[in-house]
């Protein structure tokens, strides 16, 4: 019980959040909480558009204090965009947090952690710049493309940058952060999934890969996919709670969602006219087009 009350008191865990995914955030800051034998140190990386009034809603139900960190865009100027920068903002976690964090675990805004999530605290990381997850996107559609993209050895693989184990002194030590930064604006027309890539190309030796359970992803093709193994971390990584509502009212991830969202005060909030046309353009591309869109 010792061992687990140390590895806990180091429990900090990082999210990216712009306007817009303030309510995906709320949601899997709460199944965090609610699913962690111990109350993690939550940091929030954000720019001035983020609605921190909705985050307020948290703090105040667990009656913690997040830690926030306002960034801008600037240091991103020229690198590939979609919808905005906020992507590249998990690149200066390193930066942002006290030298005194070692580790840190990334969790991206439309994940929910379904376990308390002790052992990945417990990896040892000293040779590694973080641990991961394979992304299996990458694997059902055109690997070898990707990998002759990003120079990515055949016995090496691609991991998604949806959940990461960080190891923040690993970063600091090599000044990973300005590598990474330089290598995409060096090689934009390699750039395709954001820093990911850009992740995946620096760090192709120094990555740890970790169990499917950690990350598993809800794509647009695997929607009715069931794992063999309950998941830690479930990642909406193509479609968003409100079209898996759509697609599948059964799935009982979005039900979850749902769930946690109703412990707040936020509205319950519909489909955009957007929202429908970017959910038929996908299933689109999915069904028809996927090796050209991954």
């Amino acid at each position: 019980m010792k061992g687990l009350q140390k590895v806990m008191e180091t429990c900090h865990v990082c999210y990216c959040v712009d306007k817009g995914f303030e309510k995906y955030a709320i949601a899997s800051i709460i199944s965090l909480i609610l699913n962690s034998k111990i109350k993690p140190k939550i940091h929030i990386i954000h720019n001035k558009f983020t609605d921190k009034k909705k985050l307020r809603f948290v703090e105040k139900m667990f009656k913690t204090k997040f830690n926030y960190y306002l960034t801008e865009d600037k240091r991103f100027y020229g690198l590939p965009v979609l919808g905005g920068y906020s992507t590249y903002y998990r690149l200066l976690i390193p930066e942002l947090l006290t030298k005194k964090i070692k580790k840190a675990l990334y969790l991206d805004c439309d994940t929910l952690v379904e376990d308390d999530l002790s052992e990945i605290f417990s990896l040892d990381l000293s040779n590694k710049a973080l641990a991961a997850t394979e992304d299996i996107t990458m694997v059902k559609t055109d690997f070898k493309m990707l990998k002759k993209r990003l120079k990515i050895p055949k016995n090496k693989s691609y991991f998604n940058a949806g959940v990461m184990m960080l190891n923040l002194e690993y970063f600091r030590k090599k000044k990973l952060v300005k590598k990474i930064i330089l290598f995409m604006k060096k090689n934009i027309e390699k750039i395709i999934l954001h820093d990911q890539d850009g992740l995946n190309a620096v760090l192709k030796n120094e990555w740890v890969k970790l169990p499917e359970y950690y990350n598993h992803l809800l794509i647009t093709f695997d929607l009715f996919y069931k794992p063999k193994v309950h998941p830690k971390i479930v990642h909406f990584a193509g479609f968003k709670p409100e079209m898996i509502k759509i697609i599948q009212p059964g799935n009982i991830y979005c039900k979850k969602y749902y769930e946690y969202l109703a412990l707040t005060p936020l509205p319950k909030e519909e489909l955009s006219k957007q929202d429908i046309i970017r959910l038929i353009k996908r299933i689109y591309i999915s069904l028809f087009k996927s090796k050209f869109f991954f």
